[in-house]
């Protein structure tokens, strides 16, 4: 899966917005989707999903509820929802500080 962030102007409020694009594959089936096909040939099909999120309209589970419901420590809980709320390895490290290599290993154990 690829995690894509993306911003741009807002004509309207001259702020800068930001969006989250998470892109990841889909296995072949052999019905429903229809797949893009490789060089021309049936043999290699590529399908993706892509979600497109505004991290300011998402509303965020509790760092409570999230380790209650994935059994997560509080501060990977904590983790968990900075990047939900779209920000990066060193935004996150900034805003609950600790270091991006902390970050990384609380990522791991999502």
């Amino acid at each position: 899966m690829w995690l894509l962030f993306v911003s741009r102007w807002s004509c309207h409020t001259l702020i800068k917005l930001y969006y989250v694009l998470q892109c990841a594959p889909v296995p072949a089936s052999s019905g429903g989707l229809r797949a893009w096909q490789v060089d021309g040939q049936g043999n290699k099909q590529i399908r993706f999903t892509v979600f497109i999120t505004d991290p300011q309209a998402v509303q965020l589970p509790s760092t409570e509820h999230l380790g209650d419901l994935y059994g997560l420590t509080p501060t990977v809980a904590k983790v968990a929802c900075e990047f939900a709320g779209g920000f990066s390895y060193k935004q996150v490290a900034e805003r609950l500080k600790i270091s991006e290599d902390t970050v990384r290993t609380h990522i791991k154990q999502i």
